[in-house]
């Protein structure tokens, strides 16, 4: 059996936060939370979590797998 390392216990909590703030910024986006107040959009926060985890998923998930599958 393969011991963790902290490498890749790092990117597994990087992943994990990630979709957290993904989700949450959807969830913001839609306005399922965080009702607007005087009628202003709920989606300016949302869409700049959503892009943000976006980006940081992808980024995680790139340096994962190059990481697990060092030919590719």
């Amino acid at each position: 059996m393969k011991v963790p390392t902290v490498i890749s216990i790092g990117i597994s909590l990087g992943l994990l936060c990630s979709a957290a703030v993904t989700g949450f910024g959807l969830v913001l986006a839609s306005g399922l939370f965080g009702h607007p107040v005087d009628g202003q959009l709920p989606s300016d926060w949302g869409w700049s979590l959503v892009m943000m985890g976006s980006a940081s998923l992808l980024a995680f998930g790139i340096f994962g797998w190059r990481r697990n599958h060092p030919g590719s």
